[in-house]
């Protein structure tokens, strides 16, 4: 989440959508992104940027700690 943040603090400071669509898509922007306002756009990255992070926590998290298996799951198993 601190990459797009600063990608989108650059792509204000640049006027420019190239940092913050790159860290977020991946990809560099098409030709009809820039035609919509530069603020809009940003806003919508900085939400999918806030969802791809969440995303990320939630599978390079790991497991969460569970209780022990009952003997009989265990024997099904």
């Amino acid at each position: 989440m601190v990459a797009v943040v600063v990608a989108v603090v650059v792509s204000l400071v640049r006027d420019s959508l190239d940092p913050a669509w790159t860290v977020v898509q991946w990809y560099p922007p098409s030709r009809f992104a820039d035609e919509t306002s530069l603020l809009a756009v940003l806003g919508g990255l900085l939400l999918v940027g806030a969802v791809n992070s969440w995303m990320f926590w939630q599978v390079l998290q790991g497991p969460a700690d569970a209780a022990p298996l009952p003997r009989r799951a265990l024997w099904l198993r």
